[in-house]
């Protein structure tokens, strides 16, 4: 299956808590943003060691206490919806990212306007959610979306804006596949793209088998 890159929140995180910090920020304040950021570090931990519930059960507690200290309407609550959402899509439950991805959008949008650089960085992720429930067009449209988004805030060279442009091309590379020949993949992980068989070889999310 076609590898798309997905963007890290827990590195987000930790610039959001920085820029959004002021000289006027309390000592609890400050505390509280370093428990936040230490938690998110410790929800990436457990990704990389491959503890997918526990990640997604701490994903839970992160969204819980960024409520708690922020509001509903702060960016940084949209940034810990995000890593929930990144910790669903992980646990091939793509639906439920789907939603949480829209809900930070909307919260990021209120907060930092329609043009945040954030904005991007969740629709690409976003894409893939979509992708992953067989719906290749809308994929597409979003992920031309989040690359605009990101091209707007970011130099050509960046990495993220590297890596969504390489999902936009290979999404719209998928798009021209004659699907006649096309297999189901049985697996729900990702293949990198460097290691997939021929075109006419290409396999589609499980998620696909019934369209």
């Amino acid at each position: 299956m076609v590898l798309f890159v997905r963007l890290s929140f827990w590195g987000i995180f930790t610039g959001v808590v920085l820029l959004l910090q002021t000289s006027v920020v309390s000592a609890e304040g400050r505390i509280e943003s370093r428990e936040l950021y230490t938690l998110s570090l410790r929800v990436a931990a457990l990704h990389e060691s491959g503890d997918l519930r526990g990640a997604l059960s701490l994903a839970k507690v992160l969204v819980q206490k960024t409520k708690q200290t922020y509001g509903r309407t702060h960016p940084q609550y949209a940034m810990a919806l995000s890593n929930l959402a990144l910790a669903h899509e992980l646990s091939n439950e793509p639906e439920k990212a789907e939603q949480l991805y829209l809900e930070a959008v909307e919260v990021v949008e209120a907060s930092l306007g329609p043009n945040a650089p954030l904005i991007g960085s969740i629709l690409n992720n976003m894409a893939a959610a979509v992708f992953a429930q067989c719906r290749l067009v809308e994929a597409e449209r979003i992920y031309a979306r989040a690359f605009g988004e990101l091209l707007q805030n970011l130099m050509p060279t960046h990495p993220e804006v590297r890596a969504a442009r390489n999902n936009l091309r290979q999404i719209r590379s998928l798009l021209r596949t004659d699907f006649s020949h096309v297999s189901v993949s049985d697996s729900p992980h990702d293949q990198p793209l460097a290691d997939r068989p021929p075109a006419q070889r290409i396999t589609l999310p499980p998620t696909c088998a019934a369209s």
